[in-house]
């Protein structure tokens, strides 16, 4: 059986062999024309490669149309059909316009932001809030983190063994409380020092930088 091949193509509007000559394509999913058939599915109008337009809102739709007559979804119209504005549609609305994906140091001080802002008088500094926040965080991340800080201090110190080695040690000589408490304090200083300063010049970098029309909304 006869099976047309790339240089003898079946042209899409009216199944016949097109041949390299008289083709037009190939356009959307492979698809081919006859120079006389490359014409608007609506009205009919001849068409050329600078002129023809595919359906971008139907996958399925290989036909080809001219500027007036190509689908269009219709102004002030969402395709809530489509998975990507549909997922956008479904984000929290936020009044905060600085950039949320990236700021703080971990997910715990964007948390204890937004209880602190609940709680606040409207009168106290959001970027005051934001660095007790930030430290309220750096508190929790240097507690859980703390046993290992001991592990890696005596290992550096020692030279010797491995963290296992080292942990089994720790945990004869301190036990579990040695474990989290020895060297607490001053690790939480640090953790409040470091965390405060990060957050102040980082929040505040971010307000000096944002957009003019931007800035009368967030407050200092």
């Amino acid at each position: 059986m006869y099976r047309p091949n790339f240089y003898e193509s079946t042209c899409f509007r009216c199944n016949e062999i097109v041949y390299q000559v008289d083709r037009v394509g190939p356009l959307k999913d492979f698809t081919f024309f006859h120079s006389g058939c490359f014409k608007c599915a609506v009205c009919g109008t001849k068409l050329t490669l600078k002129t023809y337009y595919n359906n971008q809102h139907w996958t399925e739709d290989k036909e080809v149309y001219c500027s007036s007559h190509v689908p269009k979804i219709g102004p002030g119209h969402l395709d809530n059909s489509s998975v990507g504005i549909r997922s956008a549609l479904n984000v929290p609305k936020s009044n905060n316009y600085v950039n949320e994906q990236i700021r703080g140091l971990a997910r715990n001080s964007h948390d204890n932001e937004y209880e602190l802002l609940k709680i606040a008088p409207s009168w106290v500094s959001t970027l005051l809030i934001q660095c007790a926040a930030g430290t309220l965080g750096g508190f929790t991340t240097t507690f859980l983190t703390n046993p290992l800080d001991i592990v890696r201090a005596r290992l550096q110190v020692e030279g010797v063994g491995t963290m296992k080695d080292i942990f089994k040690t720790l945990w004869a000589e301190e036990g579990l409380l040695g474990l989290y408490f020895k060297g607490l304090s001053a690790r939480l200083v640090q953790s409040a020092c470091f965390s405060f300063s990060i957050i102040l010049g980082y929040e505040s970098i971010k307000r000096v930088a944002l957009a003019e029309e931007f800035k009368p909304r967030v407050r200092w």
